[in-house]
């Protein structure tokens, strides 16, 4: 009996630890994590740069920015 339950509790926390290991993020092929943070920083900086955003704007703001630099907001 307990052989089973300490099955069902590994199975468990194996599942929820591949479940929490995914995230969303920017993503271009052939572009490198330093390249893409430096074009969100580029992004973050003009949207800094227009006055009196608000958070919902700025995220909108932020999104239009990398896809226009051709990037996708994706899961890995």
């Amino acid at each position: 009996m307990k052989l089973n339950q300490l099955a069902v509790l590994t199975s468990v926390s194996l599942l929820l630890a591949a479940c929490a290991s995914g995230s969303y993020q920017w993503h271009k092929n052939g572009v490198s994590v330093h390249d893409t943070n430096n074009q969100i920083s580029k992004c973050k900086y003009d949207i800094d740069m227009a006055r009196d955003v608000s958070a919902e704007k700025a995220k909108a703001m932020l999104t239009n920015c990398m896809q226009k630099e051709g990037y996708r907001w994706v899961y890995r």
